[in-house]
């Protein structure tokens, strides 16, 4: 992660920014018990840009291909 740096002037509620974020499959994994590694199941996924819960200012949608298995 990293700071996103605003203009001059910027720094009231409401404004905006841009953010670049690169997203590796390790990123989307979980552990799987019965393997004993972390996996990232191929599918659609869901990233999500909130103030609250309850506040979600954007989404967007990724695919991952194939699935991924890290080795330990």
């Amino acid at each position: 992660w990293s700071k996103v740096a605003l203009l001059p002037g910027e720094t009231k509620p409401g404004a905006t920014g841009t953010a670049v974020l690169k997203i590796a499959p390790r990123d989307l994994a979980y552990f799987d018990v019965e393997a004993g590694r972390f996996r990232a199941d191929a599918g659609k996924y869901e990233l999500i840009v909130a103030a609250s819960a309850i506040d979600i200012r954007a989404s967007v949608s990724i695919h991952l291909p194939v699935d991924h298995v890290m080795e330990p």
